[in-house]
């Protein structure tokens, strides 16, 4: 919201409130008869300016398909390469951007109760939707090749899933954050988003 639009909105608001001030006073001076519906006409203003308050926080969802443009709008909207934009897909989860005075990323991360319940699921129905989320870890190591621009087969470094489950997955799930540290140079923003991205 611009400045100069929450500085109109702030002055619509004295004058309400100084309106407002008059029919108290004109409510105290008024005949017992009429003071019932100056009373009416307070509590009604009182209610409309306690409906549109200017919150201190705003959120606004960007939805759409996958490949539409929604990091590029995102990031286009803050100023600032923010979200990721890849060739494939980077947003399947939900990502909150908010402001602070200093830049970091924070990975809120599955709970040990609900990662359990993902595993129950692949293992009864691998194909379940579901358990796609556990599916993709227990098959990490088994992904198809990708390859180079010449052509030729690049090799994957095996991960240990388990020691990796056994590191990130807590009982009642945590929050992991990542600090920025240097944000002002190209370089740094660069180097950021590239640990940030290692940590998916």
């Amino acid at each position: 919201m611009s400045m100069l639009l929450v500085h109109e909105l702030h002055e619509v608001r004295d004058r309400v409130l100084l309106l407002c001030q008059k029919l108290e006073t004109a409510r105290d001076r008024e005949l017992p008869t009429y003071r019932p519906i100056i009373e009416e006409e307070i509590s009604a203003l009182r209610k409309a300016l306690d409906d549109a308050r200017i919150p201190e926080h705003y959120r606004v969802a960007v939805v759409g398909r996958f490949k539409v443009g929604k990091s590029s709008f995102v990031n286009k909207l803050a100023q600032e390469q923010l979200a990721g934009v890849e060739t494939s897909p980077e947003t399947a989860a939900i990502s909150v951007f908010r402001f602070a005075e200093q830049a970091r990323a924070e990975v809120e991360l599955v709970s040990k109760e609900t990662w359990d319940n993902l595993r129950t699921t692949y293992e009864e129905n691998p194909d379940d939707n579901e358990a796609k989320r556990y599916a993709g870890f227990a098959k990490f190591n088994h992904r198809p090749p990708s390859r180079d621009r010449d052509g030729r087969e690049r090799v994957r470094e095996t991960v240990d899933v388990a020691h990796l489950e056994a590191q990130w997955v807590k009982p009642g799930g945590h929050v992991h954050t990542l600090a920025a540290g240097d944000w002002k140079s190209r370089e740094a923003k660069k180097g950021k988003r590239g640990q940030a991205r290692k940590k998916k």
